[in-house]
């Protein structure tokens, strides 16, 4: 009988943990789209610096072709051009897929032209 109620607390706990990791991803991913967002509103605003940190954190979690982009684009502003370079040829590497947003597929092709 003991030894039900281990496994059953057992797989309870594992069910949880499951739980708690998928809340935590989907938080995670929710701050990086937040930060990205800020990233981009901070670079429109001419505030390059404050952009390059928060879309480098954004881009950490989530690999977009949109957060590389505008990265990119905030580290040509800060004078990172290398930086912006690797981060533009990673873009274009980047596969987009047919549930993608469109504009996915517009950040690469942006990103190739901005390279050249």
């Amino acid at each position: 009988m003991r030894w039900t109620a281990w496994i059953t607390l057992g797989a309870a706990l594992i069910v949880g943990a499951g739980e708690a990791r998928a809340q935590s991803a989907e938080t995670e991913r929710r701050v990086a789209r937040d930060l990205g967002n800020e990233g981009i509103a901070r670079y429109e605003s001419g505030d390059y610096p404050g952009a390059v940190d928060r879309l480098t954190r954004a881009y950490a979690v989530i690999r977009a072709p949109t957060l590389g982009l505008w990265l990119a684009r905030s580290q040509i502003r800060t004078g990172q051009l290398v930086e912006a370079s690797e981060h533009l040829e990673e873009v274009i590497r980047m596969e987009v897929g047919p549930g993608d947003p469109p504009v996915f597929r517009e950040s690469i092709d942006q990103a190739r032209e901005e390279h050249a």
